[in-house]
């Protein structure tokens, strides 16, 4: 990763990833950490609550928006 950030001119330790960034250090991490999750090549047929379902197993999930 450094090597990466010396050739585009980044010399900071933040990566960025996404939507967001992160740190090698977390202790600067703020209570609530905010993460969007983007599924591509779900079935045509799948509804907004079936997909609430199935993740809703790993843990909450404070929004859910299905684009087609």
């Amino acid at each position: 990763m450094a090597a990466f950030n010396r050739q585009n001119g980044n010399s900071s330790e933040t990566r960025s990833m996404g939507g967001g960034s992160f740190t090698d250090d977390d202790s600067n991490l703020s209570d609530k950490i905010r993460t969007n999750l983007i599924i591509n090549y779900l079935p045509q047929t799948m509804t907004q609550d079936e997909i609430k379902d199935l993740f809703g197993t790993i843990g909450a999930i404070e929004s859910c928006k299905l684009v087609r």
